[in-house]
């Protein structure tokens, strides 16, 4: 079966089987007796035209995006027991019917990604908004996902977000769908500190398509070449981008050195607690005076 597996889906498809094969027999008692079930999405190889021939090699190979169910089974029969990979599919399609379709009933997806942009985490919902499936995004760079001309609007957002440590809310801007077309969308943007080491963890970033592409098809192979940006644009992009880096980095820094000087201060005001232990006159003698009065015996 991974014969028909796209390549860049096999390494997924095979991590998917090891994970069944050594999972803890405590998460295996929670279903079914010999039942292990694991999902994951993968493009999988198809020919649908052989009207010229039967020759699939010289054909045009095509590759259809499935979530797919792997299911580790244990059947006793004559021989014995014995392990079987039962394999079950459905067919993705894509979120959009018609070329810029307004969405009116959105489902929010999340999208994580850490100080330098790389993306660490991606909702399975995102599948048939974007088209990206979680193994084609997962440790990309998610600012070149941002339409250029909108940059300047989400680097504000950013500024925000890092400066008040909230949640914001952005305007409507675009994000590239795995086809090349953009979507229209609103997020809003979050970002987690480790209480601990006093650097950013994470920005979270909880998404809600406004509007389809121009292609409907996210899931289809981008046709045609990109549009070029002239290089003055190009260089403005790459600036501001490393601009939204450069701030999660400085958000580092500064809660850094905030953490230290809030552990020097208490530092400092605990040697001035004990110092002024050390220093104290001692006054034992005058508070622990003992006046004794004689009893009359007569």
């Amino acid at each position: 079966f991974i014969d028909f597996v796209h390549p860049k889906d096999r390494q997924t498809f095979a991590s998917q089987i090891v994970s069944g094969v050594i999972i803890p027999k405590d998460m295996m008692s929670k279903k079914p007796a010999g039942m292990v079930d694991q999902t994951m999405y993968c493009r999988i190889r198809t020919h649908s035209n052989l009207g010229s021939g039967f020759c699939v090699k010289k054909g045009t190979i095509t590759f259809l995006p499935f979530v797919v169910n792997l299911t580790f089974k244990d059947v006793s029969d004559e021989e014995g027991k014995k392990a079987y990979l039962l394999v079950q599919t459905t067919l993705l399609s894509s979120a959009y019917k018609i070329p810029f379709e307004p969405v009116t009933e959105r489902t929010p997806f999340t999208i994580r990604h850490i100080a330098n942009g790389r993306v660490q985490y991606i909702d399975r919902a995102v599948v048939p908004f974007l088209g990206y499936l979680p193994q084609d995004i997962c440790d990309q760079d998610m600012l070149m996902l941002y339409h250029p001309d909108d940059l300047a609007q989400l680097l504000q957002v950013y500024d925000t977000v890092l400066e008040k440590g909230c949640a914001t809310k952005s305007q409507v801007y675009r994000m590239q769908a795995q086809n090349g077309d953009y979507v229209k969308l609103e997020t809003e943007f979050s970002s987690f500190v480790n209480p601990c080491s006093k650097k950013l963890e994470f920005i979270d970033g909880k998404h809600c398509v406004v509007q389809g592409p121009d292609n409907p098809d996210v899931f289809q192979t981008p046709t045609g070449t990109p549009d070029k940006l002239p290089e003055e644009e190009k260089y403005k992009a790459q600036m501001r981008r490393d601009t939204i880096v450069k701030a999660m980095n400085e958000t580092n820094r500064k809660h850094s050195e905030a953490g230290e000087l809030v552990t020097s201060r208490r530092c400092m005001e605990l040697a001035n607690l004990m110092e002024s232990f050390f220093q104290e006159p001692s006054r034992a003698g005058d508070e622990l005076r003992l006046e004794i009065h004689e009893q009359d015996i007569s």
